[in-house]
């Protein structure tokens, strides 16, 4: 089980206006690592988003893969970890969020149908299968791109992504045990 420090996006004396909670998925196929890819901003992060009022973490994150993985049955739902951030909020950037993300060992039936929101569409979400050094590599890369150009956003988003892709290539044998 892993459990990080929080991630800043500039400095540690934010006072930050909201908490979400999220979850995410680690889903492994054939000793791949299953991520969603953005075509727009060519980075990746786990399938997941965010738990809505009234809904437990179990519920959110069904949800959540049908809507982005198009799958229709989630087994084997392993409470793996968690991550906190603060950073700006992607849709309104002059305000600051905390985010708390608990992570899931899963495994699910097969990929379908996407039923994405409007914002996930104009993203180009798209689940694909990673080595985890092959993801690990492509989002050290994105993130020092956009560490030169802040304005690209989602930077701690990346950290966080690489945190948790490093923890599993550390702990790979263990963890697939526990699947």
């Amino acid at each position: 089980m892993f459990k990080f420090k929080t991630i800043y996006e500039n400095s540690k004396f934010y006072h930050f206006q909201e908490i979400i909670k999220t979850v995410r998925a680690i889903i492994f196929i054939e000793h791949k690592i299953l991520l969603v890819y953005s075509k727009i901003f060519n980075d990746m992060m786990f399938p997941g988003g965010t738990i809505n009022k009234n809904e437990d973490k179990k519920s959110a994150l069904i949800r959540e893969l049908k809507e982005e993985l198009g799958c229709e049955k989630v087994e084997s739902i392993k409470f793996l970890g968690e991550t906190k951030e603060v950073c700006y909020k992607i849709n309104d950037q002059a305000k600051l969020i905390k985010r708390k993300s608990y992570y899931y060992l899963c495994k699910i039936d097969q990929l379908g149908k996407q039923n994405l929101e409007d914002y996930e569409i104009l993203y180009g979400l798209e689940p694909k299968l990673y080595q985890l050094t092959d993801a690990i590599k492509h989002l050290q890369a994105e993130l020092k791109i956009r560490l030169q150009k802040p304005s690209i956003g989602l930077i701690t988003t990346i950290k966080r992504e690489i945190k948790v892709l490093k923890y599993l290539r550390r702990n790979y044998a263990r963890v697939l045990q526990s699947y």
